[in-house]
């Protein structure tokens, strides 16, 4: 059942991915280039702590980013390490996301929250393919083999 496995990664890069890569992985990379430019500034007026902080923050969110489309174009063999690294990937996205949930716009705390639940699902089926829902599991029940 290729298709099944098909429409439900299509549908969460379309309705999910699509979207919040482009508003948080646009602001996420303004936001590491603002914090590179924070460290870099003229001694006395930089802000090396408020930088790596920014350029943390601003990393994990990216890595996220990254893990959830290398899930989403991951191949249903994919080893037990490739999920695995997959998931931290994740991890550091959530806890970008979790930052981003306290803000006070709630554009951004809808696309984080919308962000962490995704994250958490795909997280879990990365660390556990044979779950019931998993698109890579569709069908034969063999996902990470």
């Amino acid at each position: 059942m290729k298709s099944s496995r098909l429409i439900v990664k299509g549908f969460l890069a379309v309705l999910v991915g699509l979207p919040i890569t482009l508003v948080v992985g646009f602001w996420a990379t303004v936001a590491l280039f603002t914090g590179i430019a924070s460290i870099s500034e003229v001694p006395g007026v930089r802000n090396i702590g408020g930088g790596v902080a920014i350029i943390a923050w601003a990393g994990s969110g990216l890595l996220g980013l990254t893990g959830f489309w290398m899930w989403i174009f991951m191949p249903r063999s994919a080893g037990r390490m490739r999920r695995v690294i997959n998931a931290v990937f994740i991890i550091g996205g959530i806890a970008a996301a979790s930052v981003l949930a306290m803000s006070e716009e709630p554009v951004l705390t809808t696309f984080a929250i919308v962000g962490i639940v995704t994250g958490l699902i795909v997280v879990a089926w990365c660390l556990k393919p044979e779950l019931r829902g998993n698109p890579d599991n569709m069908g034969d029940g063999h996902a990470g083999r």
